[in-house]
């Protein structure tokens, strides 16, 4: 990035390499937020970098909303500002922190709504698996869907059967959630 800011490549890489570091190699709410947060300032210097979402940033509209302007080619980048979004809100609130904040979680819904209509099978299945997680992790009064959570594991994984990050995260947080000893064992045997 010093030789070139707006390295669309770059940018998104250090975007999930932060949110690998945060999810991954730190332990402390402190450390979390600070990886998570510059995962989400490098998706939206990514995304920023696409003219259309740009001009529309400048004029005061949030990522949210600009994101529709947004292109196939910014996806890695959307759902990089979601998963961030996401770990953010998992790792770094509290159960009142939660509460006060679910707005952020509706936020990263209609990013991946946008990331979804441009290409629901983009990266094998990864748009799916986040909508799997999705349903899983909110409560059922305000959207979750456990129903819903299975059928997006399922086609993340008829999408990308061949992915380790599908059967992992269905193994991990599905059957464990929904006490799921079997699909658990073959998941996590697979």
């Amino acid at each position: 990035l010093q030789h070139d800011a707006g390295n669309y490549h770059a940018l998104t890489m250090l975007s999930n390499l932060h949110l690998l570091s945060g999810d991954g190699y730190v332990s402390s709410t402190r450390n979390k937020a600070a990886h998570f947060s510059k995962a989400l300032s490098y998706s939206e210097n990514a995304m920023y970098q696409n003219g259309a979402f740009r001009e529309r940033i400048d004029r005061g509209e949030p990522v949210w909303e600009a994101c529709t302007s947004l292109t196939a080619q910014e996806i890695d980048a959307m759902v990089f500002w979601v998963t961030a979004v996401f770990y953010y809100y998992k790792e770094c609130f509290g159960p009142v922190g939660q509460m006060v904040n679910f707005h952020w979680i509706n936020r990263a819904k209609k990013v991946l709504t946008a990331a979804e209509a441009l290409d629901p099978d983009w990266g094998g299945g990864i748009i799916h698996l986040s909508w799997a997680l999705y349903y899983l992790s909110i409560p059922e009064i305000v959207g979750g869907d456990r129903e819903k959570s299975a059928h997006y594991f399922s086609r993340a994984i008829a999408t990308g059967p061949n992915r380790l990050l599908n059967r992992w995260a269905r193994g991990k947080y599905y059957a464990v959630k929904m006490g799921k000893k079997q699909i658990f064992l073959e998941d996590l045997n697979w």
